[in-house]
């Protein structure tokens, strides 16, 4: 599985298992709004993640640990 931390356009996600919106609501251009305009044109799961969480990967599952605010989009 292939995750890519990104906070702009992707150019191929076609190669990624999954993708990661990084920093959520830490940056004024980070909101939620902005992860979700994100997410709906890559077409493959994607996750937004703040500064208190983290993506767990093993084989191919895949774990979002946290203790602050997430969203998975397109699972």
């Amino acid at each position: 599985m292939k995750l890519l931390l990104t906070s702009g356009g992707v150019t191929n996600p076609s190669i990624h298992a999954a993708l990661v919106f990084p920093h959520l609501d830490a940056f004024p251009t980070n909101s939620l709004a902005d992860a979700e305009r994100w997410a709906a044109d890559i077409g493959i799961p994607a996750y937004a993640i703040d500064e208190q969480s983290a993506i767990a990967v093993v084989d191919d599952a895949v774990e979002v640990v946290s203790e602050g605010h997430w969203t998975s989009f397109g699972l």
